[in-house]
């Protein structure tokens, strides 16, 4: 085939063809395909072309599809505090140091939680687990209460608006 789309002649190696039609070699197609399954499937360690990558310590993707009607909007404003429960939250990256934060606030500050996040993790993670972290102490601690969760980060807040959720941090909301 690979002849027919070059219009090389049949001496040509395959290797040679998949060069000039930009194909990569199967070979290396299969090992990627291998590990991919190892990692995502297996959670297996690799190392492909020398460096580990930790499978076990991926993030993991939500598979089954949620419907949208069963999915509260979230809204968001320019609020000052004024709720009995406010929860304010944060994430960071600072000299390669991944972190996030969340503390707690009624008549005065009544709980701050911190977590250390992996090196490799991105901010917007890191804004997004300081965010599940706090909804989930909410739900733990004051079901029924009301509150507002203040956060600066808008491209978490858009991502909740997002029905089509892929990621297992996002669906937590």
């Amino acid at each position: 085939m690979l002849l027919a789309i070059s219009g090389a002649l049949r001496t040509t190696s395959t290797k040679a063809l998949q060069i000039c039609c930009g194909m990569e070699p199967i070979d290396l197609v299969l090992d990627m395909e291998v590990a991919w399954f190892k990692i995502s499937e297996l959670k297996q360690d690799v190392s492909p072309f020398g460096n580990v990558i930790e499978g076990s310590r991926m993030e993991t993707y939500e598979q089954e599809w949620h419907h949208s009607f069963n999915l509260t909007p979230v809204q968001w404003d320019d609020l000052s505090p004024s709720s009995p429960l406010e929860i304010f939250t944060d994430g960071s990256k600072m000299q390669e140091k991944v972190g996030a934060a969340f503390c707690v606030f009624g008549p005065q500050l009544m709980e701050e939680h911190q977590y250390r996040l992996d090196d490799h993790c991105s901010v917007f993670q890191a804004e997004t687990v300081a965010l599940q972290k706090a909804l989930t102490w909410k739900r733990e601690h004051f079901p029924e209460e009301q509150c507002h969760v203040y956060s600066d980060s808008m491209s978490v807040l858009m991502a909740l608006q997002n029905y089509q959720l892929k990621n297992a941090i996002q669906a937590t909301r």
